[in-house]
């Protein structure tokens, strides 16, 4: 089995693994992929959240007014 160091945090890890598990920094999943899908639909859901939190205190003066 070879390892190699990684040079943020200096342990040992396998040469197969694409990163070091013990360091975030290198991790690729926590990147940003601007073609990932995935990314799109959190903005869209984040989107669409904040909609209804700005809709809902309209809703609530326009119900209090509007009787």
């Amino acid at each position: 089995m070879d390892l190699k160091v990684c040079p943020n945090c200096l342990t040992a890890h396998s040469v197969t693994a694409d990163f070091c598990p013990n360091c975030w920094r290198a991790a690729k999943s926590y990147n940003w992929d601007q073609e990932s899908r995935a990314n799109v639909g959190c903005l869209i859901g984040f989107m669409i959240f904040v909609l209804i939190l700005i809709s809902l205190p309209l809703l609530l003066i326009a119900g209090i007014f509007f009787r």
